[in-house]
């Protein structure tokens, strides 16, 4: 392809020009006349070019068709359909394929240093797994996937990241950091000491410290948490210019956990108003990403949002995020949006109820269909909020 991974102007929700020729709907038509619609390569084809546009669910036939004819060592082949679900909000399914390719991979986990591109898929198999279990509010799957990670990249990251490669198997790395945020695992995460050199690992090395200011204002220890802030800011400052993150820069990635990180520790420290502010300029920072899936960012912003203005009884304002968050009112592209997450689905129920909106009836059958994949508690959009639904959990 001429422009990967920019088929589609998500922000526009149209196809881009320069790219109509090589990527449009149209192309896996033309390829399946010619090559077969059961041609593993043309519905691999078709997952990628759906899955930016304003209608992924196209691409479900594909998804579904390449379950079945995936070769059984093919690992990442294994893997495409879970783009196509988890964009859909499927993430039984994400999850479903994610573990399949991951046993896949493990066959040929002893060969990974013969062919370094290969590691890059494996991770991304896992990264997937990672997404979905932190969508569905599934810890055992999340931490797993972060427990794969590290020994993944185990013995890899062991000089300076000089070359593409390098930054992105040290991203993938950098995505464990979410998991014990996703689950307000705050203890664990204000206990834990950097475990890497930062010089080989400078993403990973702010995402820890990001994590740790996070945890610690969450903990009402305000003066280590500006500590840890400042670290964060050392950290986000020693990451080299240009320095690649998936599809994205390094920085504009940290530019989203620098603003939910002041936002929440505004907020615990009392400052509500700024609070929100930093919290909608996450919103807006992430929102500016270029697509990538799984998300670069692992923690949307506006769960964090729609919890917290859920306990300052700003109802309302609530609502909207979590209905633009799963794509209620289409004022996201759908490549952002968080269709069938189970947290929105709570903070979005807990509003309807107490507005008297009789679309609750409907979200409750939404959230019920979602819950049976948690395995933690989920009665807020965030752990950050610290009255969730009077238990003091999310």
């Amino acid at each position: 392809m001429l422009t990967p991974w920019q088929i589609y102007d998500v922000g526009q929700a149209r196809a881009e020009p320069r790219s109509t020729r090589e990527g449009n709907p149209g192309s896996s038509r033309t390829f399946a006349r010619r090559y077969g619609a059961d041609h593993i390569g043309v519905l691999h084809f078709d997952i990628h070019v759906q899955e930016m546009s304003p209608t992924p669910e196209k691409a479900l036939p594909s998804a579904r068709r390449l379950q079945e004819l995936a070769p059984p060592d093919a690992g990442h082949l294994q893997h495409m359909p879970s783009h196509i679900h988890a964009l859909v909000g499927d993430f039984d399914e994400a999850t479903r394929c994610s573990r399949l390719s991951m046993a896949t991979d493990k066959r040929f986990m002893a060969n990974l240093h013969r062919t370094p591109f290969y590691r890059t898929l494996v991770c991304h198999d896992v990264h997937m797994l990672m997404f979905a279990g932190m969508q569905t509010g599934n810890l055992a799957d999340a931490a797993d996937a972060a427990i794969v990670m590290a020994e993944i990249l185990e013995n890899v990251l062991v000089h300076p990241p000089v070359t593409h490669m390098d930054m992105t198997l040290e991203g993938y790395y950098a995505t464990i950091a979410h998991v014990d945020v996703r689950f307000g695992r705050w203890q664990q995460i204000a206990g834990r000491e950097f475990a890497g050199d930062p010089a080989f690992m400078p993403v990973s090395h702010a995402m820890h410290h990001q994590a740790r200011a996070l945890a610690l204002a969450a903990l009402g220890r305000h003066d280590e948490a500006d500590m840890a802030a400042a670290d964060f800011d050392a950290a986000r400052a020693c990451v080299p210019a240009g320095y690649a993150y998936f599809n994205n820069q390094a920085d504009d990635i940290l530019a989203v956990g620098a603003a939910m990180m002041r936002g929440e520790m505004a907020y615990h420290a009392g400052e509500t108003e700024a609070g929100f502010d930093w919290l909608r300029e996450a919103v807006a920072a992430e929102d500016r990403l270029v697509y990538t899936e799984p998300r670069a960012w692992m923690h949307p912003p506006r769960h964090a949002l729609g919890a917290l203005l859920l306990e300052q009884g700003r109802i309302d304002e609530a609502r909207v995020i979590y209905e633009r968050d799963l794509g209620h009112d289409d004022e996201l592209p759908v490549s952002r949006q968080n269709r069938g997450n189970v947290w929105s689905l709570s903070g979005l129920v807990e509003c309807y109820e107490k507005l008297g909106d009789p679309r609750a009836g409907d979200a409750g059958a939404a959230l019920a269909a979602a819950l049976p994949l948690a395995d933690q508690p989920v009665t807020s959009s965030c752990f950050c909020r610290g009255r969730a639904g009077g238990s003091g959990t999310a």
